[in-house]
């Protein structure tokens, strides 16, 4: 079976801070493989690198995290 993450996880994966995966979540750019209630999702593996090969093809990554 393919590995699922929680928004904070693939946040943390990214560098991105959990907001900034919810709002791709929202706008369709990560799919979730099964949403809970309106915040708690799971999000396949398949899904993560769909999502990086997406930004690489077109050269663009949102902001990450400020520290």
């Amino acid at each position: 079976p393919e590995s699922t993450y929680s928004p904070k996880e693939v946040a943390q994966q990214l560098g991105f801070c959990t907001k900034t995966v919810l709002s791709l979540i929202k706008k369709g750019q990560i799919h979730p493989i099964y949403r809970i209630n309106a915040r708690v999702f799971r999000i396949p593996e398949s899904s993560v690198q769909a999502y990086l090969r997406r930004c690489r093809d077109m050269d663009t990554l949102p902001p990450a995290k400020r520290e």
